[in-house]
C-alpha cells in the first residue's frame, strides 16, 4: 500500500460531503474530499432557506461559506478537480483520478454527488439557456429587474425562487402543473404578500420562443390540452426537480433503485464493501437537513468499517 493511502475519499462538497469531512476529521481519519466547482453544490443556487436550524434566514451561498470554512478548519486534504474514474484495486482499496491527473488511493469512498437541474424538454428551452432560461434565481434574478418572468414548478425550490423573483421582477407567473404546489405552505403566503406573483394551476410550459432572448412562452392547461395561451415574459426559471448524479457510483457496480438513486443500507452503505452515501444522490428527504445528518453518519459507519470499533457519539471539542 502507498504511504499516501486515505482513510476516506469524499466526492463532493455539498452539505453532506462537508459535515462528513468534519466529522471523520474528528475521528482523527485521513481524509481528502474532492470538489469540481464549489463548495455548497446544489445549496449554493439556493436564494433563501428558511428551514435550517440556527438560522430563521440565511442565503444558500452564505451557508455554503460557512459550512466550508467549519469544515475546512479541520484540515481535510482538499481537490478542486473533478473525479472521472474510480476502480477498486486487488486489495481492495480504490483508486480515484481526476480531470487534471491527479490521482489517489484510499480505503473507503462516500458518494456525496448530489443532484443535478432536470430540464422540461420543451422547443426552444436548450436554444434559449442563457438568454432568459435559467436553472439558478440566486445567480439570474438580478439581470431580471423590473421585468416579468416565470417560474415553472410547484417545489420548494420553485418557491423560494418567485419569492426571490417578486422583489426584483415588475411580475412573476407561477406555473404548476397540478392543483397544488408540493412545497411548504408558508412560502406560498410570503409569496402572496408581495403581490406580483400569478398562479397558472393545472398549466405546463409547452414552448418558448423569441429572438436573441426570450421574448414569450406557450403554456397549455393540462386539464383542457387544446387550450393554450402565450405570456409575454423575459426570463424563465425552470424548477422542476433533479436527477442524481450517479455516473461515478456505478462504475464500481453500485446498485441503484428504481428511480437512480443510490441503493443503500441502514448505515449508509452500499453493496460494494467500503463504498457509502449521502444526501441528494441517494433520494432521501432533498433537504439540507439531511444531508448533514447523513454525514455524520457515514463518518460513523466509515469508522467502525476501518477499525472495527462501534462509533459513539462525538464530544469531542
Amino acid at each position: 500500500m502507498t504511504e499516501n493511502l486515505y482513510d476516506l475519499a469524499i466526492i463532493g462538497g455539498g452539505p453532506g460531503g462537508l459535515t462528513l469531512a468534519m466529522y471523520a476529521r474528528r475521528k482523527e481519519l485521513k481524509v481528502v474530499i474532492f470538489e469540481g466547482k464549489q463548495f455548497g453544490g446544489y445549496m449554493l443556487t439556493t436564494p433563501i432557506i428558511q428551514n435550517y436550524p440556527g438560522f430563521a434566514e440565511v442565503t444558500g451561498e452564505e451557508l455554503s461559506r460557512l459550512m466550508a470554512e467549519q469544515a475546512l478548519s479541520y484540515k481535510p486534504d482538499v481537490i478542486m478537480e473533478e473525479v472521472v474514474k474510480i476502480h477498486q484495486n486487488d486489495d481492495k482499496t480504490f483508486h480515484i483520478a481526476t480531470s487534471l491527473g491527479k490521482e489517489v488511493e484510499t480505503k473507503t469512498i462516500a458518494f456525496a454527488t448530489g443532484s443535478a437541474y432536470k430540464t422540461l424538454g420543451a422547443p426552444g428551452e436548450k436554444e434559449y439557456t442563457g438568454k432568459g432560461v435559467s436553472y439558478c434565481a440566486t445567480c439570474d434574478a438580478p439581470l431580471f429587474k423590473n421585468k416579468t418572468v416565470a417560474v415553472i414548478g410547484g417545489g420548494n425550490t420553485a418557491l423560494t425562487s418567485a419569492l426571490l423573483l417578486s422583489d426584483i421582477a415588475t411580475k412573476v407567473y407561477l406555473i404548476h402543473r397540478r392543483e397544488d404546489f408540493k412545497g411548504e405552505e408558508f412560502l406560498v403566503e410570503q409569496i402572496k404578500a408581495k403581490g406580483k406573483t400569478e398562479f397558472l394551476f393545472n398549466s405546463s410550459l409547452v414552448q418558448i420562443k423569441g429572438e436573441k432572448f426570450v421574448k414569450t412562452i406557450t403554456v397549455r392547461d393540462v386539464k383542457n390540452p387544446t387550450q393554450t395561451k402565450d405570456l409575454l415574459v423575459d426570463g424563465v426559471f425552470v424548477h422542476v426537480g433533479v436527477a442524481p448524479l450517479t455516473t461515478l457510483a456505478t462504475q464500481l457496480g453500485i446498485e441503484l433503485n428504481q428511480q437512480g438513486f443510490i441503493k443503500l443500507g441502514e448505515k449508509l452503505e452500499t453493496n460494494v464493501p467500503g463504498v457509502f452515501a449521502l444526501g441528494d444522490v441517494t433520494g432521501k428527504h432533498l433537504q439540507i437537513v439531511q444531508a448533514t445528518a447523513d454525514g455524520a453518519l457515514v463518518a460513523g459507519s466509515v469508522f467502525e468499517y476501518l477499525t472495527g470499533k462501534k462509533s459513539g457519539a462525538d464530544y469531542k471539542h
